[in-house]
């Protein structure tokens, strides 16, 4: 029933909403289509990898290493993880003009720290203050307070890092 509704929802979407960004964001249209049209990710970080993978022309390529033994996340923490990484890319691609994006998984014995840096031109203005405008950023916050991960947003005229630390 979940997968049959959300199918419903990304073809509704793929038809009304993503025709409108074309133009200017067509890579990231293209992104999201893609995305839509696969089904809920599952195991991670393998499907941050898949997703990384996908080439996109005209979008920063992403780079995703993984460094330690890999531990163990639940399945809803995995989501909201896959779910806050591809939301800093898709940031860091549309907003940053960034031409390179590097996606780094730091596996420790009881926690996981994953960070997503793009060398692109920053936010115009602090993402903590940003936070309280745009839904990304304030989405980002939410999933990682529901895992219990604490989320770190930097940012400056070379780049933009999000951390997330994520207990394991």
């Amino acid at each position: 029933v979940q997968r049959g509704a959300e199918l419903r929802l990304a073809r509704q979407l793929r038809e009304t909403v993503l025709p409108s960004l074309a133009g200017d964001d067509a890579a990231l249209v293209d992104a999201i289509a893609w995305d839509l049209e696969r089904p809920a990710p599952e195991g991670f970080p393998d499907a941050l990898m898949d997703y990384a993978a996908h080439e996109l022309a005209g979008a920063a390529p992403v780079e995703v290493t993984e460094i330690g033994t890999r531990g163990a996340v639940s399945a809803p923490a995995a989501a909201e993880l896959h779910a806050i990484a591809v939301e800093a890319i898709r940031n860091a691609r549309r907003h940053a003009r960034a031409s390179r994006i590097d996606v780094v998984g730091l596996w420790r014995p009881s926690t996981l720290v994953l960070t997503v840096t793009d060398d692109g031109t920053g936010a115009a203005a602090p993402l903590e203050e940003l936070a309280a405008t745009t839904f990304g950023v304030a989405s980002m916050r939410q999933r990682a307070a529901l895992v219990h991960a604490r989320i770190r947003f930097e940012t400056h005229e070379t780049g933009t890092t999000v951390t997330l630390t994520c207990p394991t």
